[in-house]
């Protein structure tokens, strides 16, 4: 009989409470069906992913940079590309919001734009559509 693996998802934030709220979240809508591997600082999940580690889901703070700690989110996301990790979805996240409205629609014509996180943690891990 084969044993069941939890997906990993792997969450990356520089503060500390949106790790949290993330988790609550995942946790809240899944209960424990997802390993969850969290960091608050990009370095520190770099290390992780050049050890070898895979990650089935990555949901990462896209403007996250502390002040001299060294890489900023979107290093992170190059090291998770496609050519590199070809099974790892990522979901983007920030606290950041646009100045005007030309810079929303720049972000929600490049971007494939979804505010419920639960919905895109389906869709990515569980080959949900609605």
């Amino acid at each position: 009989m084969e044993e069941y693996k939890k997906k990993k998802i792997l969450i990356v934030n520089d503060e500390e409470e949106k790790i949290s709220w993330l988790e609550k979240d995942i946790h809240d809508n899944f209960k424990d069906k997802y390993e969850l591997i969290k960091f608050n600082n990009a370095d520190r999940a770099i290390d992780n992913i050049t050890k070898g580690l895979e990650y089935d889901l990555a949901i990462l703070d896209s403007h996250m940079y502390t002040e001299g700690v060294g890489t900023h989110g979107g290093e992170l996301i190059a090291k998770i590309s496609k050519k590199k990790h070809p099974k790892t979805k990522v979901i983007m996240i920030s606290a950041w919001c646009p100045d005007s409205r030309e810079d929303i629609d720049v972000l929600l014509s490049v971007f494939d734009y979804e505010l419920n996180l639960s919905r895109n943690i389906k869709r990515y891990l569980e080959n949900y559509e609605e």
